[in-house]
């Protein structure tokens, strides 16, 4: 499955300004294209979290003095991982059950790999949340 020129367009306009590679390229394309079918708001929020979530996993990469403040930001990004595959699934409910299964098998899996695939899919998201925020601030 391929997505249209509009994506494959705005893909590298994301890339050459971040200048970072989309490592799950046609991923995040099928999301784009998925929040073009009434779910952009879906969608906004779904890069929205991504970025909050790749701020989080910097300070708790950090030590923290207590504790408590650990627990509280691991408690913070657990929530927020199930913000966001929850909306992944609303956006990908009324797509391509192969795709779906894809996503399924690459992310949602309890395996420290699909961890991985979802640590770097979160990566991608924020690069489209900078972009977009770029375009909104400057």
């Amino acid at each position: 499955m391929s997505y249209c020129e509009e994506t494959e367009n705005l893909l590298y306009e994301i890339q050459l300004h971040t200048e970072e590679k989309i490592r799950n390229l046609f991923h995040v394309g099928f999301l784009i294209e998925s929040s073009q079918t009434g779910n952009s708001k879906t969608f906004f929020d779904l890069i929205f979290t991504a970025k909050y979530l790749n701020g989080l996993r910097l300070v708790l990469s950090k030590e923290t003095k207590s504790e408590e403040s650990r627990e509280n930001l691991e408690k913070e990004y657990m929530e927020n991982l199930e913000l966001l595959i929850r909306n992944i699934h609303i956006l990908l409910e009324s797509g391509n059950p192969d795709v779906q299964n894809i996503f399924k098998s690459k992310y949602f899996g309890l395996s420290p790999e699909c961890l991985l695939n979802l640590g770097d899919l979160i990566a991608d998201l924020s690069l489209v949340k900078n972009y977009y925020n770029n375009l909104k601030y400057n």
